[in-house]
């Protein structure tokens, strides 16, 4: 469970940096696929917590 917790914060920051540019890098849309990767992996955090 706390590996698939860091891997959706470390997905979700990555998806803001992306979109926002922060720290100077290039802003990039972000689009459907990532949203859906970030979505599968809550989805299995939240499955793996109730267990």
């Amino acid at each position: 469970m706390t590996m698939i917790a860091i891997l959706s914060g470390q997905v979700g920051k990555s998806v803001l940096i992306d979109h926002f540019g922060w720290f100077g890098a290039t802003r990039k849309k972000v689009n459907a696929e990532r949203w859906l990767a970030l979505g599968l992996i809550v989805a299995a955090l939240v499955l793996i917590a109730r267990g």
